[in-house]
C-alpha cells in the first residue's frame, strides 16, 4: 500500500523534461524525513488514502492524462512501492513521469526515457545530500538548487568550483522568496553558469499555495 496526501491536476509549475507549465496529475506520496522552515506542503504528512500501486494506475488511466509528477513530502521513502508504481504508469499506461526528490537518497538508474528525476539540493541539509546524485542529473534529470538565504550564494559557487561535472549537469537555480529572483540572474552571469536556468514556481502565480489545481482524491 501507498500512504497517499492527495491526487489531483494542475500543471508543472517548476522544471522538468516534459515542459513547465504542461498538465498533469500529481500524486502526493505522505511523509518526508526532512523539515524545511519554507515548506509549501508541509500537509503531506497526512496520510488521507492508503493504495496500492495498480488503484493509483487506474485512476491516472480515468484522467486520459498521459504526464504524471510524483511529489512529496518524500516518494522515495516509499521505495518499493514507488517502484512498483512507476512500472505500472510506463508499461501500462507509458506515461512520461515527473518524480520530485529532496535529494537525501541515490536516484535509481533505470527507466530514463519515460522519467524525470527532479532532485533538489537544500543547503540547510547539505550533510544530507547525496552528491552521487550530480551524475545522474543529465538527459532526462535535473539538480535543483534550492536558495533561501543569501549565505547559500557562496555555498553553491563552492560547490561548482569543486564538482566540475555541474557544469555538465542540468542544474536549475531556485528561491523560496526570501533571495529575488533577479539576484539569482545576476549571479549566474557574473559566475558565468550559462549551463543553469532560473527555477520560476509559475503555479504560485496562478493559485494561492495549497489551493491548486482540480482535485481528483
Amino acid at each position: 500500500m501507498i500512504n497517499i496526501n492527495e491526487i489531483f491536476q494542475s500543471i508543472n509549475g517548476e522544471i522538468t523534461a516534459w515542459h513547465q507549465g504542461s498538465l498533469t496529475t500529481f500524486i502526493r506520496f505522505a511523509g518526508c524525513n526532512l523539515s524545511c522552515t519554507y515548506c509549501d506542503a508541509a500537509s503531506a504528512s497526512e496520510i488521507n488514502s492508503k493504495l496500492l500501486p495498480y488503484q493509483i494506475v487506474d485512476i491516472v488511466e480515468k484522467t486520459g492524462c498521459k504526464q504524471v509528477t510524483i511529489t512529496g513530502g518524500e516518494p522515495t521513502l516509499q521505495y518499493d512501492e514507488l517502484q512498483e508504481l512507476l512500472y505500472g504508469l510506463v508499461l501500462a499506461l507509458q506515461c512520461k513521469i515527473t518524480v520530485e526528490t529532496n535529494g537525501t537518497h541515490p536516484i535509481p538508474e533505470w527507466m530514463e526515457d519515460h522519467i524525470s528525476w527532479i532532485v533538489d539540493y537544500k543547503f540547510d541539509y547539505s550533510h544530507k545530500m547525496i552528491y552521487g546524485n550530480f551524475e545522474r542529473c543529465i538527459d532526462n534529470n535535473w539538480l535543483k538548487f534550492v536558495i533561501d538565504k543569501e549565505q547559500d550564494l557562496p555555498m553553491l559557487e563552492y560547490l561548482f568550483s569543486t564538482h566540475p561535472i555541474l557544469h555538465k549537469a542540468n542544474v536549475a537555480i531556485g528561491t523560496t522568496g526570501n533571495v529575488p529572483h533577479a539576484q539569482i540572474v545576476d549571479f549566474l552571469i557574473d559566475r558565468k553558469l550559462f549551463n543553469c536556468v532560473l527555477n520560476y514556481q509559475i503555479h504560485k502565480k496562478i493559485w494561492p499555495i495549497r489551493k491548486e489545481g482540480k482535485k481528483i482524491l
